[in-house]
């Protein structure tokens, strides 16, 4: 408490070796010295962007301290309920001005660039001053990829006058509403009609003990939608899907089964 005491009466001076600008601060408190966050675009980046295979989300921040130019780095986080991990970027840019006689204080400033081709990137994201365990940070930016990522038949069986099958894994963002189409049948997931049943979607499972036959870990963003016939016929030669995300409606053709042969 004494030390504190005679740091603001005295004046407060510090050196910080940083690979970026370094020089004395002199101040009348420890606060004077510390980096602070300048800018961010978070406000304006923030919000909701379609998949695309060749766009780019940018986002910027900037931060300034009279003892030398912060270094910068980026975390991520998928939801707010789960803790900040440091974030590689697809693109980074980081460009530093050391004071001089017209900018009394260092400034650094960061870009983290990240792809829109996949979902896997909407979350939080924030930039924090490189070992700096004061918490100096920007806004949050909320990051959110709209679209049906990828579509898979896992497994089908489809024999005439038989109980059929067809298990189908969907990666999109957010949750898919799934409507299953034949000739004459057509059922959304959760519904039944006399001869389709579509089973309510699950989480898809990334890992599988063949031990336990228990999970290990959930695939984020992905589902398993399983579509049972109770019998197989004629009219179930061509089976699509119709996977409906927000406004977005996407078309696939799961199987073609050749009958009556059979070939699965």
């Amino acid at each position: 408490m004494l030390r504190q005491l005679l740091l603001y009466l005295l004046g407060y001076s510090v050196i910080v070796e940083s690979k970026k600008c370094y020089s004395t601060c002199n101040g009348r408190s420890p606060i004077y010295c510390k980096s602070k966050l300048n800018d961010d675009n978070s406000v304006s980046v923030s919000g909701y962007y379609n998949l695309s295979k060749l766009g780019m989300i940018k986002m910027s921040c900037s931060f300034t301290s009279k003892s030398h130019a912060p270094d910068i780095m980026w975390q991520y986080r998928k939801s707010r309920n789960e803790k900040w991990s440091d974030f590689a970027c697809d693109e980074e840019i980081f460009k530093h001005t050391c004071k001089n006689e017209t900018a009394n204080d260092n400034q650094s400033y960061g870009e983290c660039h990240i792809q829109q081709n996949t979902i896997k990137n909407s979350g939080y994201y924030k930039c924090v001053e490189e070992k700096n365990d004061e918490g100096i940070s920007s806004e949050e930016f909320f990051i959110q990829i709209i679209g049906v990522e990828s579509i898979s038949v896992l497994s089908r069986t489809l024999r005439l006058n038989k109980i059929g099958q067809i298990m189908m894994k969907v990666c999109s963002n957010p949750k898919p509403n799934i409507l299953w189409y034949g000739e004459d049948q057509i059922v959304q997931i959760g519904q039944s009609t006399d001869r389709y049943s579509a089973m309510p979607l699950s989480n898809a499972i990334e890992n599988i003990n063949i031990k336990s036959n228990t999970s290990t870990k959930y695939e984020k963003d992905c589902w398993i939608s399983t579509l049972i016939i109770r019998n197989v016929t004629i009219a179930d030669k061509f089976i699509k899907t119709f996977i409906i995300t927000e406004n977005l409606i996407t078309e696939e053709h799961v199987t073609t089964t050749d009958f009556p042969t059979n070939i699965t």
